[in-house]
């Protein structure tokens, strides 16, 4: 890279890593991680993680870009550059590498102050039950996988239907190893209800466990959870998948290009298309990223045609 795509680098860098925008990269990581902070299980936080960031990445940092490019232009800053002896090239290059810098450090300080926030909050540690189909004695079978280390007592939550004035019973019978364990428990009306089981211990094992409706009692069609403890939101890990990266970083280059030949609503609208289109796989999407930095380069060198005195 050359002296002057370095300072072009600079200058860009210094001006959209501002004050200013760095509070509102801040604003906006807080509001994400108190919305993941609220969520009530860790498998719901990680795919709304990922889908808030990615959306306030775009509404917040890919403005900001395409609005830095554009108050340049307003501001005579390409008319000053035009009487200069520079290449087209170097300026596209510095700008390109100024604000590509510039927006994933205020991405990175969106989605780690999110990540922050909501990872240490603590909520139930629950497990589904995969059905195994009838048991001898009636009733369904479930059969849960127990984490390693988990130990009872265990909440058992069974969605039930009954009728509105009355009760029922529910027969519960769970199974760990050689180990077994009978209970009838009597429910009133209500749409779930929680049973505590015993760990079995010291059997080792997944837990079956039947459920025997009796009298007016119906079991509901969601499956029974058992909750086993408590972990974090941040347990599964909290993180942007490589293709939401892509899409992320595809939209970036869109809106650096468009920016530097129309006005800020154009790239704007070019960010938000390409975030939706599917990147084409293999060389497919190298072409189109060369493509995109060669219409940066064109807009930029007609600009300062321009903008020449």
């Amino acid at each position: 890279m050359s002296l002057t795509a370095l300072l072009v680098a600079g200058a860009t860098f210094r001006r959209l890593l501002s004050l200013r925008n760095l509070l509102l990269a801040v604003a906006a990581g807080l509001l994400a991680g108190l919305v993941v902070r609220g969520l009530p299980a860790a498998s719901l936080a990680q795919d709304t993680y990922q889908v808030l960031v990615a959306t306030l990445v775009a509404l917040v940092v890919l403005p900001l870009v395409a609005g830095q490019i554009s108050a340049d232009r307003l501001g005579g800053y390409e008319q000053l550059q035009a009487c200069r002896p520079m290449a087209s090239v170097s300026w596209t290059v510095g700008r390109l590498v100024g604000c590509t810098v510039a927006a994933l450090l205020l991405a990175l300080v969106i989605s780690s102050l999110a990540r922050e926030l909501s990872a240490s909050r603590a909520v139930p540690w629950v497990v589904s039950g995969r059905a195994m189909g009838s048991h001898p004695d009636g009733g369904g079978e479930w059969r849960f996988d127990l984490p390693t280390g988990v130990s009872g007592p265990f909440d058992l939550t069974v969605s039930t239907w009954l009728p509105l004035v009355g009760s029922g019973r529910l027969a519960v019978i769970s199974r760990r190893g050689d180990d077994e364990q009978r209970l009838t428990v009597r429910l009133r009306t209500a749409a779930s209800h929680t049973v505590v089981l015993s760990d079995l211990a010291p059997a080792r094992g997944g837990l079956y466990i039947t459920l025997r409706p009796l009298d007016d009692l119906t079991l509901g069609a969601a499956s029974p959870r058992l909750t086993v403890g408590t972990t974090t939101l941040g347990s599964g890990g909290l993180g942007l998948s490589e293709q939401t990266l892509a899409r992320l970083g595809f939209a970036l280059l869109a809106v650096l290009s468009f920016s530097s030949a129309f006005r800020f609503e154009t790239a704007c609208l070019a960010g938000l298309l390409a975030l939706t289109a599917t990147m084409p796989p293999g060389w497919g999407a190298t072409l189109i990223m060369v493509l995109l930095v060669g219409f940066a380069a064109l807009g930029t060198s007609l600009v300062r045609r321009q903008a020449l005195p």
